[in-house]
């Protein structure tokens, strides 16, 4: 018999310890109190992952217990040990294999025994490997927390297992959307639902279940049958793998949006604006538009052709010098009133309008009304004009004929004067002819108010109308003419970013209370969160610094450091991750350079650098890039409007600081942000 052997035998005999602990896999140990040594057989030995030692230090085994444990598990030793404590110990925690590596739980239980003085003679017990009990207690513990979590979330979910999407859970909010009841759980999703057989949700769930890649869609459109009624349904989804402890896909959670009736209104609101673009084309009617924050004018092209405007869109005082030079002022105080506070914000205005290439003149009948933002601010005057040309001349040939008229019932009555019967009887009917006259000038303004303002404001609404054609119109026309379609949506689309920016800029441009304290950091993390994807999608490197906390506007601090973060990322070098770090230091205002002259004089400042690694630009061109519509790329290079830095020179001004940069190209650049410091 080896030594290991015979230790073995003498361990389990003074244990008491016979072959039924070997039988069910469990081990024995023995703790020496005065020698500090542990004692144990080979079972044990092997939880801790040694392969030849049958006595190991105390100190020494407490290291390859996990670090989470190690304090509790030498806290329930000393109090084993301790006389008052009644010297059971039970604990379960995890082990590092010394020569494997492996991770165990392991369970150790024993006991202490003392002589009759108190005095500690013997600590020792058995041991078990519980590994597999505490991974499936584990297990039971997470699906019971994810049935949990999708019977509690408002937002319609379902979790699918294996390939074929097995239907594990799911709410009451995905089985609306469904059409069916829980009898679908414990079914495949084609067995559940085989109305989705040749719609192309299965193949996009089994690809996320295969790769691992997430899923998501907008407004994806599925054909369900409820109560045995075909309905079309719209919904925003979303699909993600589920990984198990062995970080191995075992299924896909579905979140999903019902927005069928966003989508349903929608397409009324395109079918109404058909109707009433149809309309205005048969009323001949032009329209107007007017950005208050840029005094910029967007006209239709029956506007601009009465003008001899060459493009849709000019500053509002080049539209008033085409006016008739004896309405421009009118028209221009009319204007300004709108805007005014306690206006009924309309503009209603008869004038003259010069065509700048014929010199033909036209007279106009506009008609229009202020659109205000929630703060209350004007944001925008939208109208039509009709060219009313023809009625006019036919009004001022009826004035005509009214003045004749009255010239001869003038020479009338002096010639009847001497016959009051008759001057009155001519008098009578003068008055007659004159109420006619009134009530027919009345008639006409009232018809041609009616027949601008029941149309006085279009919608604006043809990106919608080319999806709707681009859907109709699939597979009934060639390549080419879809192709118009598609530039007709992307023209429409950088029109729509185009309005947003604005109207982004107009906002800001309004003054709001800088007196909050906001804290930098927060703002920068929450417009961090807002980017998580293209940093993710570029795979971007942010550092941030910490930064201060100053007096001014969240939402606007928020903008200006989303447009910077923004820009960081979209001007990038190809083919190098973008690297981007965010720094702030105090200095005082003499230490400011000389080109910045922030809005307020403080004796402080905070800096906040942002710096890239991107493409950076030549500085000749540093004044020009905070201007809007300003860009120093093509649109087919990088996208955008031009506005962005347009806003953040907009905030920073707005918080009483400056902006400026420094840049060369490849070589990245530095945006300095100066906000006045408490």
């Amino acid at each position: 018999m080896t030594g290991d052997q015979q230790f073995s035998a003498t361990l389990h005999e003074q244990l008491d310890v016979n072959f039924a602990l070997q039988a069910a896999g469990l081990g024995v140990w023995e703790y020496n109190p005065v020698t500090g040594l542990i004692d144990w057989d080979r079972q044990t030995q092997a939880l801790f992952g040694i392969a030849d030692s049958n006595s190991i230090p105390y100190e020494q085994a407490i290291r390859h217990i996990h670090p989470d444990d190690v304090q509790r598990v030498d806290e329930a030793v000393q109090w084993a040990v301790n006389p008052q404590s009644g010297g059971i110990y039970d604990q379960t925690y995890r082990t590092i294999g010394v020569d494997d590596g492996m991770l165990r739980w392991v369970r150790f239980a024993g006991r202490t025994y003392r002589t009759e003085s108190g005095e500690l003679i013997r600590f020792g017990g058995i041991t078990q490997e519980v590994t597999q009990q505490v991974t499936d207690r584990q297990k039971i513990s997470d699906d019971a927390r994810l049935a949990d979590l999708v019977k509690a979330t408002p937002a319609a979910t379902a979790v699918y297992m294996g390939r074929d999407m097995l239907i594990q859970q799911v709410n009451t909010a995905m089985l609306a959307i469904w059409g069916k009841d829980e009898s679908v759980i414990g079914k495949t999703l084609h067995v559940a639902i085989p109305e989705l057989d040749g719609q192309p949700f299965l193949a996009q769930l089994q690809h996320v279940f295969d790769t691992g890649e997430p899923f998501r869609q907008a407004e994806g459109m599925a054909e369900l049958i409820e109560n045995g009624q075909p309905r079309t349904v719209w919904f925003n989804h979303a699909y993600n793998p589920l990984y198990d402890s062995d970080g191995q896909i075992y299924g896909v959670i579905n979140i999903a949006i019902d927005v069928t009736e966003q989508v349903l209104i929608r397409q009324t609101l395109q079918n109404n604006e058909i109707a009433l673009n149809n309309t205005i084309e048969l009323a001949e009617l032009g329209t107007f538009s007017v950005d208050v924050a840029t005094n910029l004018l967007t006209a239709s092209p029956r506007v601009a052709d009465w003008f001899g405007f060459d493009k849709l869109t000019a500053n509002t005082e080049a539209f008033i010098s085409g006016v008739g030079e004896g309405d421009r002022d009118h028209v221009r105080t009319s204007l300004y009133n709108t805007l005014l506070p306690g206006s009924d914000g309309r503009y209603d205005v008869i004038h003259s309008a010069i065509n700048a290439k014929t010199g033909n003149q036209v007279i106009l009948h506009a008609m229009g009304r202020v659109y205000f933002a929630p703060n209350g601010q004007p944001v925008k005057i939208e109208g039509t004009a009709q060219d009313i040309t023809a009625q006019r001349e036919l009004q001022l040939l009826l004035e005509q004929q009214v003045q004749e008229r009255t010239g001869e019932l003038a020479t009338t009555n002096r010639e009847l004067a001497a016959s009051n019967e008759e001057y009155a009887s001519i008098n009578e009917e003068l008055e007659e002819a004159n109420n006619l006259l009134t009530r027919s000038n009345e008639n006409l303004q009232t018809f041609a108010y009616i027949a601008s303002h029941d149309l006085q404001e279009p919608l604006r609404k043809i990106q919608q109308f080319g999806d709707l054609l681009k859907t109709r119109l699939a597979g009934q026309v060639d390549k080419d003419e879809l192709t118009y379609l598609e530039r007709m949506q992307v023209a429409a689309s950088r029109m729509s970013i185009l309005i947003k920016d604005l109207l982004d800029f107009s906002r800001i441009s309004t003054q709001r209370s800088i007196d909050e304290l906001v804290a930098l950091q927060t703002v920068t993390d929450a417009a961090l969160t807002v980017l998580d994807w293209t940093i993710t999608e570029t795979e971007a490197q942010v550092a941030v610094d910490a930064l201060p906390t100053v007096r001014g506007d969240a939402v606007q601090l928020g903008q200006l450091f989303q447009n910077l973060i923004s820009n960081a990322l979209k001007f990038r070098q190809p083919g190098v991750p973008p690297a981007i770090r965010i720094s702030s230091h105090i200095i005082r205002a003499e230490q400011l350079p000389a080109s910045i002259k922030p809005a307020r004089r403080m004796a402080f400042y905070c800096r906040i650098d942002v710096a890239d690694n991107g493409i950076g630009f030549e500085e000749k061109y540093l004044d020009r890039i905070f201007q809007v519509f300003q860009r120093l790329h093509g649109k087919d290079q990088y996208a955008g409007t031009g506005v962005g830095l347009a806003i953040c020179e907009k905030v920073v001004a707005n918080h009483g600081g400056a902006i400026t940069a420094i840049s060369q190209p490849g070589l990245g650049a530095t945006f300095m942000i100066y906000l006045p410091a408490d």
